[in-house]
C-alpha cells in the first residue's frame, strides 16, 4: 500500500514538472493557497504508547513569500478521554511548494515540541518532521490532497513514516478541510476551516 502511494505522488510530480507552461490563472479549489490562518479540530484515535486516546482543538497559519517558499506554525491542545492532563503539540517549519493548473506539490520541514501537562506527568519530546504532499483541484470547488511524512527521533511512539490524505471544499478565500492521519502509533483525524489572504 504504502509503496503504491509512493509511486503515485511520484508519477503525479514527474507529470508536473514535465507539463508544459499554461498562461497564468488562478488554481482551482484553493490548491495554491499557501498563505492561511486556520482554526481546526483534532481526534485521536487510541495512541499505543499512550494507551489512551484524546481530543482537542488548534490552529494553524502559513505565509507565503515570493512564488515558492512559504513558512508556518502549528498548535494543538488535546484533552486525554480516560487518563488526566493534556498534550500540546507546537511546531514551525519552512516548506516549498510549485503548482501547475490543478495541481500543486509540496515539500516541508518543521521542528516540533510535544509537551504533556503537569497532571499527565510533565514530560516533553522535540522532533523534526519531514513532508512531501500534493493537492489536486477536481474542479473549481473540491479537492483532494495527500501527505507522506516522516517523524525523527519522538520521545511520544515511534513514526518512522506515516501518510495523510483528505479532501477539501474551497469558497472563495474560506474552505473546508477534513484529514486523515495514519502511522504506527495513532490515526487521527482533523477538521479544519481555512481563511486564504
Amino acid at each position: 500500500m504504502r509503496q503504491a502511494v509512493i509511486a503515485a505522488m511520484v508519477a503525479a510530480a514527474a507529470a508536473i514538472a514535465a507539463a508544459p507552461a499554461r498562461a497564468a490563472t488562478a488554481p482551482p479549489a484553493g490548491i495554491a493557497d499557501y498563505s492561511y490562518i486556520q482554526v481546526q479540530r483534532v481526534e485521536w484515535g487510541n495512541s499505543r504508547y499512550f494507551g489512551d486516546s484524546a481530543k482537542g482543538n488548534g490552529a494553524r497559519f502559513s505565509f507565503q513569500w515570493g512564488q515558492h517558499a512559504f513558512f508556518y506554525g502549528n498548535f494543538d491542545r488535546l484533552s486525554f478521554d480516560n487518563g488526566p492532563g493534556y498534550l500540546y503539540r507546537t511546531g514551525v517549519g519552512l516548506g516549498y511548494a510549485q503548482t501547475q493548473g490543478k495541481v500543486s506539490a509540496y515539500i516541508k520541514a518543521g521542528y516540533y515540541r510535544t509537551r504533556l501537562s503537569g497532571a499527565a506527568g510533565g514530560q516533553r519530546s522535540y522532533y523534526w518532521e519531514f513532508a512531501y504532499g500534493m493537492r489536486a483541484a477536481l474542479n473549481q470547488w473540491f479537492s483532494l490532497q495527500g501527505e507522506l511524512y516522516t517523524d525523527l527521533h519522538p520521545e511520544f511512539g515511534s513514526r518512522p513514516w506515516g501518510v495523510r490524505f483528505g479532501a477539501a471544499a474551497a469558497f472563495g478565500p474560506v474552505s473546508l478541510h477534513l484529514v486523515e492521519d495514519h502511522n504506527r502509533d495513532v490515526n487521527s483525524l482533523r477538521a479544519s476551516l481555512r481563511f486564504a489572504f
